[in-house]
């Protein structure tokens, strides 16, 4: 015991094992959760985005309930207007996109015939673009199949977000204050300096990524209008969506560009090269001015660390787990370095 005892008093050790406690916890609750995970998410998500409006009214008399909501009907509102005015518009893109699919099979089978022969490498394009048929045949078979359950999930989520948004504004500050109020008295300012570090890191990090995918959208869209490509809001929406996902996200961004203007007869390259400059002007002003500006002091962790992160969490978690390994890694990191900070060694 006394052995125990003294390598518990190690700074190190004692790191460790605080660590290894909150990550059973955290991996614990997700677990628990686990079937609502995803309106959770989407909720604490909303909650974090649109709380400075909550504590507005907050100050202003308003109780939490009428405060929560105002704030959730809010929200409602925008998402009305985006199912009203922007939806139909993107709508008619998607079809207008779909429409030009088979002109779009036929380029990209040529140009990869055409690379084959050029490299002198056997690759049959119509056997890879059969196969990429049947996988997309036998997934909506499957929606089809089981589409009353998955209509059900999806109202399901949709219903949950609004729900858990309202109790997160109305009752998050108790809940808050009720789990720290059960560390000890040695403990409990340490709990509180990490919480409110790991709440403002991540406030700033998902404001900033709310900013930064705005931008990014922004100016693909206008850059698809002027080289008069088809669907431009729809492309520029999607490159905005896929800059959620660092490194690799831009690089999904171009594929639907690049396709169509591959569709267009006849091809030109140039206007290819053009596509893609288009969503690299607006990486260049993203990693100019909004990370370093945003998101660069939520955010301190080396890119080969974001990297690994982006493969181990989109393996196991798919693109879900990609779109969440960013937050949960700096929240790692902010909890290592607090407890780092804060858990002095104690006398053998």
């Amino acid at each position: 015991m006394s052995d125990l005892k003294h390598l518990y008093a190690r700074k190190s050790v004692r790191v460790f094992v605080w660590f290894s406690i909150i990550f059973l916890v955290f991996s614990l609750s997700a677990w628990l959760l686990k079937p609502v995970l995803i309106p959770f998410i989407l909720s604490l998500a909303l909650y974090v985005l649109f709380e400075p409006i909550n504590i507005a009214l907050l100050r202003r008399g308003v109780s939490a309930s009428q405060s929560a909501i105002v704030v959730v009907v809010i929200i409602l509102l925008i998402l009305y207007a985006f199912v009203s005015v922007v939806l139909p518009m993107l709508s008619e893109q998607f079809y207008l996109l779909l429409e030009r699919l088979p002109a779009i099979t036929s380029s990209v089978e040529q140009l990869g015939n055409n690379l084959s022969q050029q490299i002198n490498v056997a690759f049959d394009m119509q056997d890879f673009f059969h196969k990429i048929e049947e996988y997309f045949h036998q997934s909506f078979s499957t929606i089809f199949f089981h589409g009353s359950s998955f209509l059900v999930s999806v109202a399901t989520v949709f219903l949950m977000i609004p729900i858990f948004t309202f109790f997160l504004l109305k009752d998050f500050q108790q809940i808050r204050n009720a789990l720290l109020a059960t560390l000890s008295n040695q403990t409990f300012e340490l709990g509180w300096v990490i919480y409110r570090r790991v709440a403002k890191k991540l406030q700033v990090y998902m404001r900033g990524l709310m900013l930064q995918s705005f931008i990014v959208a922004l100016v693909c869209t206008g850059g698809f209008i002027f080289l008069g490509l088809e669907s431009p809001l729809l492309l520029g929406i999607l490159a905005g969506l896929f800059n959620i996902i660092p490194y690799v996200g831009p690089l999904f961004a171009m594929v639907l560009p690049v396709l169509t203007v591959m569709s267009q007869v006849p091809l030109e390259p140039l206007m290819i090269a053009a596509a893609i400059g288009v969503i690299l002007l607006s990486q260049l002003i993203d990693n100019v001015l909004v990370i370093p500006l945003v998101i660069a002091d939520a955010v301190n962790l080396h890119p080969l660390i974001v990297i690994v992160g982006l493969i181990i969490f989109g393996s196991y978690f798919g693109l879900l787990g990609m779109l969440v390994a960013i937050p949960v890694l700096a929240t790692a990191n902010i909890i290592l370095q607090g407890l780092n900070r804060g858990l002095q060694v104690q006398p053998g």
